[in-house]
This record gives structure tokens, sequence and C-alpha cells, in this order.
């Protein structure tokens, strides 16, 4: 039998293996038990920040959303790949923002960055 840990790696790897066919250069935070498994960086400087999963939880969009608002202005992108029916599907956590505003479920922090870029107030 397949560890719950070990399939999670193995997605984790098809995602990464995915990304860079696509030109990406892919870090793996492996064990970090944080919000983000993989970092991909793209050949013009994209950043793309994401959770790989077999199933949604409530946390995973809580932690993704709040990095979301951290990070607004960044031009990072934060995305949630989701494995369901044997198939990947990507969720841009901005999309999950715009659909809680819709239902008035979320407050979206408003931020600025200063003129030099260097300082964020959100």
């Amino acid at each position: 039998m397949v560890s719950a840990y070990r399939k999670g790696y193995e997605l984790e790897r098809r995602v990464r293996k995915r990304l860079e066919r696509m030109g990406y250069f892919v870090v793996r935070s492996a064990g970090s038990g944080t919000a983000i498994d993989l970092v991909a960086i793209s050949q013009l400087g994209h950043v793309r920040l994401i959770q790989v999963t077999r199933n949604v939880t409530s946390k995973h969009k809580k932690e993704l959303i709040e990095l979301a608002k951290r990070l607004s202005l960044s031009g990072v992108n934060i995305e949630l790949w989701v494995m369901q029916n044997r198939k990947l599907k990507v969720i841009h956590v901005h999309e999950l923002i715009e659909k809680a505003k819709k239902k008035g479920k979320a407050t979206v922090l408003a931020c600025e960055v200063s003129e030099d870029g260097l300082e964020q107030t959100c």
C-alpha cells in the first residue's frame, strides 16, 4: 500500500515535470508542511507559488488567500493544483478571492507600493 506522503510526492513530481517541460525552473519545498509545495520561475522571471493536493480543504484555501493578499501587487501567481478525476486542475487563487467576494465572504486587502517599489503597505 502506498502512503499518503508518497502519493503527495508523486503528484508534486508530476506537476514539477510538467512545469519543467514548459520551460520553468522549479524548486520543491520537500516536507515543509507550508502552504507552498513548488516555486516555479519562468525564463522571463514570472513566479508561480504552487500548492499541489488531491483534496482541497478550507485550510488550503485560507492559507493561499492570505498569501495572495500579502503578495497582491508583486506579480507573483499563487495556484492550487488539484487532482480531480485523474486530471490536474489549476485553480488560480485570485479566482477564489473573486468568488468569495461575490458571496460576501472575503475581505481583500488593498495594498499600496511605494514609488521606489521597496515598501508595501496593506
